[in-house]
């Protein structure tokens, strides 16, 4: 995987948490992708906590998706993927992307995260699989799936536009679930 990538993965609730204090779209938290004690976290509590991410990033997109889907194209994937140009406001300013509009992809992408991890979570204590808004896909056939695209965009074979797309459109299938 492109080491910034990874690393923008990896680093995104910890920089994003520091620009929430002065960015407008602070109303709205930053999850952290890991809590201490999350893998204690029992099935019930484990769900609640993914219906928590689930029903913050559908929130976000609902009210600021089309703000966000115009920022997020090829010529600032370059600035998102890039943990210290995402980090100065004026990157994203560059890129043309107002720091509200910044603000809430970040929040969109750390409750995304957020879920991916609570489903490896729930998939390692071996929690009830629960169905999505597509009825073909359960929970846990996401989460393989998202498994799946990482390891090609990691073999080359998807490019990182790609694995972003086609991971916000597995994520977005597992909104409001049950």
């Amino acid at each position: 995987m492109n080491s910034n990538f990874r690393q923008f993965i990896l680093v995104l609730p910890m920089f994003a948490m520091g620009c929430a204090a002065t960015d407008p779209s602070a109303n709205y938290p930053i999850l952290a992708q890991t809590l201490p004690g999350d893998a204690g976290l029992s099935c019930t509590a484990i769900a609640s906590e993914f219906r928590m991410a689930s029903n913050l990033r559908a929130e976000v997109i609902d009210a600021h998706g089309d703000a966000i889907t115009g920022a997020i194209k090829d010529s600032v994937w370059s600035v998102v993927s890039n943990p210290a140009g995402a980090v100065a406001d004026g990157a994203w300013t560059a890129a043309g992307v107002s720091k509200e509009t910044s603000g809430y992809a970040r929040v969109a992408a750390s409750a995304g995260l957020r879920m991916e991890q609570l489903l490896r979570y729930k998939r390692d204590k071996d929690c009830s699989v629960m169905s999505t808004r597509d009825p073909s896909l359960t929970d846990d056939k996401i989460l393989t799936l998202l498994d799946e695209i990482l390891a090609q965009y990691e073999a080359g074979e998807l490019d990182e536009k790609q694995y972003i797309q086609q991971r916000a459109s597995f994520l977005n299938k597992m909104l409001y679930l049950n």
